[in-house]
């Protein structure tokens, strides 16, 4: 059951990240007006990396129920934190993703997420004990090496 919970959070996780870089698509016949594809909403995506933040890039502590993992395995648990992390990680950054931030900044300007927007929510969600001196997460640590 444990990891079907994982499993579930991982796919969660999935959904949100697409909404970064993301393009909606509206199927349309030739005579129905607006467009077929737009760039999902600066404020969602900017939700979206706040999610990311929150939710993976700090411990996510709810996954680190020792009453139930003492029981699962004996080892691991905070490797398959670190995993969750650096798929996170992965998919954020991914080629194609970035991309769309790139064409989507050089079509509409400031008025869209950008990659630099990007780069720098997750550098502050990251690294957000430097900023309020506080003490570093040994497992979110690990999600940066």
């Amino acid at each position: 059951l444990y990891n079907n919970v994982v499993g579930q959070f991982r796919r969660y996780i999935g959904h949100v990240t697409t909404n970064i870089g993301g393009v909606y698509e509206y199927n349309k016949t030739y005579d129905q007006p607006g467009d077929v594809y737009s760039v999902v909403e600066k404020e969602k995506q900017v939700r979206a990396v706040a999610f990311l933040n929150n939710q993976v890039f700090q411990t996510p502590e709810w996954l680190i129920e020792r009453s139930i993992l003492d029981k699962v395995d004996d080892t691991g648990h905070m490797d398959g934190i670190r995993s969750l992390q650096v798929r996170t990680l992965a998919g954020v950054f991914n080629a194609d993703r970035l991309n769309r931030l790139m064409e989507a900044e050089a079509m509409n300007g400031s008025s869209v997420y950008s990659m630099n927007d990007l780069f720098q929510d997750v550098t502050n969600g990251i690294f957000s004990e430097l900023s309020n001196s506080s003490n570093i997460d040994v497992i979110s640590t690990e999600c940066t090496e």
